[in-house]
């Protein structure tokens, strides 16, 4: 379903001079620069970007970096499209039932050989009893 009434809304990313985009902070584990957009950290809020570049600013002239500024790159949305999740729900659902009909199988069985355990361990001590008895009854 297409929507042709679009309300507009900031989406960004930081790009610096070599056409590397910002990802992410990487304080000891690498660079914080990719060239691959679909990693590049998304920017909803333009304060929000703005702040990250005058971190970023902060972080070069603190290291004596002398690096041209970074820049916000803005995309624009020109509508959407609501994709159908019915059958995702159908297999989830149908997923749910098979594993709530194998989980009470799996209980069902624990059950059965806790009741033959407890069976088995009333037989043995019906068992003892009755030798017991029988000792007890013989020698009176």
């Amino acid at each position: 379903m297409e929507n042709t009434n679009i309300t507009e809304f900031f989406i960004g990313v930081i790009i610096n001079h070599k056409g590397e985009y910002f990802q992410s902070f990487a304080f000891h584990r690498g660079n914080s620069w990719t060239t691959d957009i679909k990693k590049a950290k998304i920017y909803t809020k333009l304060g929000t970007a703005r702040a990250r570049v005058t971190l970023i600013y902060s972080w070069n002239k603190r290291k004596k970096i002398s690096e041209p500024l970074v820049e916000i790159r803005q995309f624009f949305v020109s509508g959407f499209i609501d994709l159908d999740q019915s059958e995702r729900i159908t297999l989830y659902e149908k997923t749910q039932e098979k594993q709530r009909i194998e989980r009470e199988k799996i209980n069902a069985r624990y059950r059965a050989e806790a009741a033959q355990r407890e069976y088995d361990k009333a037989q043995a001590e019906l068992e003892r009893l009755s030798i017991k008895l029988k000792t007890i009854n013989g020698t009176q």
